[in-house]
């Protein structure tokens, strides 16, 4: 029963420090704001890019994700009056600037 009681207690504080965080840089505008916003953000981070429609997001996806792994993505452009509008995408962060 014990050892059991600790088996579990040692599992469940890996499981813990194992996650990683999840970054969320501002709004991206333009290619050139790309390296400065994702900055805050570790690699193997999960991150939430908020990006204007401008931006392709292929090539942002092959900048910031770690496409070994899914990712997220959704279009908010039919809401064309809101702040923060635009598209984003949720992946595991892995840079990989030119």
């Amino acid at each position: 029963m014990m050892y059991s009681l600790i088996s579990f207690l040692i599992l469940l504080l890996f499981s813990f420090s194992g996650q990683a965080k999840v970054c969320e840089p501002e709004i991206i505008k333009n290619k050139s704001e790309i390296k400065e916003k994702v900055k805050i953000c570790n690699k193997g981070d999960k991150i939430l890019v908020k990006f204007d429609i401008k931006i392709n997001k292929d090539k942002l996806i092959l900048y910031l994700c770690d496409i070994r792994f899914p990712l997220i993505y959704r279009d908010e452009t039919k809401i064309i009056h809101k702040r923060n509008s635009g598209e984003s995408l949720i992946c595991i962060f892995d840079p990989n600037f030119d």
